[in-house]
């Protein structure tokens, strides 16, 4: 879960902000002012800036994701006031936790890259589709497409949508189950676009592998059998392999 990477950065952080305070014996500076003039007016020039791009790229990368772009901008006044505070005010030391605090910034916004950035998935696999009656027997195109939205406590969650056959179903993360089984295993819900049926599917962490239960009035043109399909798969006995495998997990 994300949110354990974040609690370990943070508990770092203050470790470390401890160790530099005594370490160099700095003073503590809950309020800092500008170093001077020139400090004071860069600073304003790029705050003004700041909130221009935000008003000038509506619906852009910025306002959607506001927080990586205020951590950015946070992370290039410290750095600027660690180059400032070194070259006027080096006898004071503070150049040394503005240094740290801009690097540890720079560090959450790579963190939150890597973690909180929805990331978009389309993946079109062979896999094969068998019913429980026998009368459905065959390969299919089984297509994965929508984005996997981050989340603190349960790491991702997947919005969108899978087509098999001629059906396509919304997917949604399974309330039932947990949305990983030991990082590796992911369980979804699946409702029919234009009907009532539904199913249930299981996943790789990164759709490498799927398999599934669905029952669905155009891929039971033989009445409402439910529908077993796995990728990859190429025979019916992979596909009941793959799926027997998700299923004891």
């Amino acid at each position: 879960m994300p949110i354990i990477y974040f609690l370990l950065f943070f508990i770092l952080w203050i470790i470390l902000d401890r160790f530099i305070h005594r370490k160099f014996n700095l003073e503590r500076r809950w309020s800092r002012e500008p170093v001077n003039k020139l400090h004071k007016y860069v600073q304003i020039i790029f705050f003004v800036v700041f909130i221009l791009l935000i008003w000038i790229y509506p619906g852009s990368f910025i306002q959607d994701y506001l927080y990586l772009y205020t951590l950015g901008a946070v992370a290039v006044i410290l750095f600027f006031r660690t180059i400032m505070e070194w070259l006027f005010e080096r006898e004071s030391k503070q150049y040394i936790t503005s240094f740290m605090y801009s690097i540890m910034i720079t560090l959450l916004t790579i963190m939150s890259i890597f973690f909180l950035l929805p990331k978009d998935i389309h993946i079109v696999h062979t896999g094969y589709m068998y019913s429980e009656n026998g009368e459905i027997s065959e390969p299919v195109d089984v297509k994965v497409y929508g984005k996997m939205e981050p989340n603190l406590i349960l790491g991702h969650l997947f919005v969108g949508k899978l087509e098999i056959d001629e059906s396509t179903f919304w997917v949604s993360t399974a309330r039932k189950t947990q949305l990983e089984v030991s990082g590796k295993q992911r369980s979804f819900y699946l409702s029919e676009k234009e009907g009532s049926s539904n199913g249930e599917i299981w996943t790789t962490r990164n759709f490498g592998s799927l398999a599934g239960k669905a029952s669905a009035i155009n891929l039971t043109q033989h009445g409402r059998s439910s529908i077993t399909f796995a990728f990859p798969a190429e025979t019916k006995l992979e596909a009941e392999q793959l799926f027997n495998e998700f299923a004891e997990e």
